[in-house]
């Protein structure tokens, strides 16, 4: 969890800008190299902020990584929450749609080895979602259902990724062959 000190503020406009131009600098940076290269004055240049407002709002450029994740995990719930289609097969679609974005620096975070974590953390905290957990009866196996939609979903997306582009399928199909696998075991991809 970032160390972001908005409480202060929260109604300061500046203070929202502030933030918003330091994850944009951090989005933008992600883009060009590699996270282990990104120094937190590079972040500051290019918000541009002066140190003490970074250092106000973030303690390092991996809290500014970590708002970032939950920003778009916020998205990415909103979706799923007003998505007409409430079912499995929508919900991993919209995850995939996600995952295949067209920002190049959404795209590296969700795809790129270097950001492995941050994805795994993101996919985990996306199906642990109540929408996920709605599919198991059962509350006391709902944190193991949704950890058991999060592993298919993104091993067969990460199977789909490592496939040649001329060989792969839309993510309609793909989300339909995830919830059949998800829903009848091996029986779903025969």
């Amino acid at each position: 969890m970032p160390k972001t000190n908005t409480n202060k503020n929260r109604n300061d406009p500046r203070t929202s800008k502030s933030i918003r131009d330091i994850k944009r600098a951090m989005l933008e940076l992600v883009a060009e190299e590699p996270f282990d290269q990104i120094q937190a004055e590079e972040i500051i240049r290019t918000a541009p902020v002066n140190k003490n407002t970074f250092y106000k709002y973030f303690g390092s450029k991996q809290d500014v990584l970590d708002a970032v994740r939950e920003d778009l995990l916020s998205e990415m719930i909103n979706r799923l929450n007003k998505m007409p289609d409430k079912s499995l097969r929508g919900g991993v679609g919209l995850f995939y749609n996600c995952l295949n974005t067209n920002s190049p620096a959404r795209y590296k975070l969700l795809n790129a080895n270097e950001y492995s974590d941050f994805a795994d953390k993101l996919s985990a905290e996306f199906f642990a979602a109540d929408f996920f957990k709605s599919f198991c009866d059962m509350p006391e196996h709902q944190e193991m259902v949704s950890d058991f939609i999060a592993d298919v979903s993104i091993g067969v997306y990460r199977r789909w990724k490592n496939k040649p582009k001329d060989e792969r399928q839309d993510l309609e199909k793909l989300a339909e062959m995830t919830t059949h696998i998800l829903m009848d075991g091996l029986k779903g991809i025969g």
